[in-house]
């Protein structure tokens, strides 16, 4: 008996060690089969026209439910992902020439009272204006702000003006004086508060990639602008000690081959700003491998060519067995010779894919809803309905309440619920997806504290953040 009770209990062990579960991913890459406590890589289809990336729907834990790629622990059950989008109708930027001779490309989606505000966009260094409008990442990036009310425009350093041959590098002046960057900038506001597409109160914001970020560091300060994002780079220190805008840095985990202090340099800043009490926030953009799908958002690339590429980079050895880049793109790129002739009109843009997967030196979009989420603080509200009544809606749960930060929300209907986040005077912060029957917890602890309500379909909760 003793012996049959051992057997037994092996059998079970050996059946409980080699059980797997399934993740079905739904206009994706990431469906298979896991184990419980695997990490299953998911990376959304290119998003439809018409639309911009909303949230991934499931009742799973998502590191970021609201990024194109995103990963997860596999439960022990099965588990179910589908993209959500949000309409956004398409558009095209207005192309003007400066008095001073600059490009300048511009949107406004809305009149003046309807902005959240509006956002200045600053090249890296031998970039120009155009490339915000026409590369794939930064025009999904200025797409995204758009959709959620942003104004966007983008100009270029002045340096090229006298001298064809310059470095195509911002200013780096400390004064408005000593700036003709910072100038021309102001200039631009001024031009569009003085034709009515802007007024006085219009909140400005900046994000910057590369030079371009201590650029956003600087111009930041000195015009005040209500909150920045820095990309790649930590920003100049000297601005740093002085500005009073909120600061976004998106470092790259791998961005080492320029300068192998880049991320820690980000760290001292982001301490730098956070210890005088100013509002930060710092999220590091992590390795990612490459799936069949990844350049299918390239244009001209369908589905069957990024599969093709995908199969070259693995049989020509350039990817490990979990599929992420085993040499860095930035260093050497022996992966071209793997191409077909017929591909070359747009390896130049699989070349930059592969910069996001390894997390080298390349604007990316992958955080666009954090960094807009980040700006959504101190953007001007969208007022949407008079202050509620703080109501108790049994079908939305919300504990701990008060809270300090996280916050569990518990669906009990039927249906998928869109919770807005309203402030005290009812004005809309932002919104937060709950599927149906779905219990999820939401780190809120960019709230200020103070009493918030979250209004779904079935009512309205009073939420106190501490």
């Amino acid at each position: 008996m003793k012996k049959l009770f051992s057997a037994l209990l092996l059998a079970i062990s050996l059946n409980s060690y080699g059980q797997q579960y399934q993740l079905t991913v739904g206009d994706g890459d990431g469906s298979g089969a896991y184990a419980a406590g695997d990490t299953a890589f998911v990376l959304a289809n290119p998003t439809p026209a018409g639309f911009v990336f909303d949230y991934w729907q499931t009742t799973a834990a998502l590191r970021d439910t609201f990024a194109v790629p995103t990963r997860l622990a596999m439960p022990a059950q099965p588990v179910t992902l589908s993209p959500v989008y949000r309409a956004a109708p398409a558009w095209t930027p207005v192309f003007e020439v400066r008095p001073n001779g600059s490009n300048l490309y511009y949107h406004f989606p809305a009149p003046a009272a309807r902005l959240k505000g509006i956002i200045s966009f600053h090249h890296g260094a031998t970039g120009n204006a155009s490339g915000w409008v026409s590369k794939l990442e930064n025009r999904t990036f200025l797409n995204y702000a758009v959709a959620h009310g942003y104004a966007v425009f983008a100009t270029e350093s002045v340096d090229r003006l006298t001298n064809p041959a310059a470095g195509k590098q911002w200013s780096n002046g400390s004064t408005v004086a000593t700036n003709p960057d910072v100038q021309n900038i102001q200039a631009i506001l001024a031009s569009f508060q003085a034709r009515g597409f802007t007024t006085a109160s219009t909140r400005v914001f900046g994000v910057g990639f590369s030079q371009g970020s201590g650029f956003t560091s600087i111009v930041s300060a000195l015009l005040n602008f209500r909150a920045n994002s820095l990309g790649a780079t930590p920003g100049l220190t000297a601005a740093i000690n002085v500005t009073s805008s909120p600061t976004y840095w998106m470092a790259s985990r791998n961005d080492t081959l320029e300068d192998r202090q880049r991320l820690q340099k980000c760290l001292s800043n982001y301490q730098l700003l956070q210890s005088r009490g100013i509002p930060v926030r710092l999220k590091i953009h992590e390795p990612f491998p490459v799936t069949p799908n990844r350049f299918r958002r390239i244009a001209g690339v369908d589905s069957a060519t990024s599969a093709d590429i995908f199969n070259r980079l693995r049989t020509g050895g350039f990817l490990d067995a979990r599929n992420f880049l085993n040499f860095n793109p930035r260093a050497a790129s022996p992966w071209r010779a793997a191409m077909p002739a017929a591909y070359a009109p747009f390896l130049d843009d699989v070349d930059d894919q592969l910069y996001i997967c390894f997390t080298e030196h390349k604007f990316h979009s992958d955080q666009e809803y954090d960094v807009i989420r980040f700006f959504d603080r101190f953007a001007a509200p969208v007022v949407t309905a008079a202050t509620p009544a703080a109501s108790v809606a049994p079908a939305l749960r919300a504990y701990p309440n008060p809270t300090l930060g996280w916050v569990t929300l518990a669906n009990d209907q039927r249906e998928p619920q869109a919770v807005e986040v309203l402030n005290a005077l009812g004005q809309r912060l932002f919104e937060l997806p709950l599927e149906a029957g779905a219990t999820r917890r939401y780190d809120l602890s960019d709230l200020l504290p103070g009493t918030y309500f979250l209004r779904s379909a079935t009512g309205t909760t009073r939420l106190v953040r501490q």
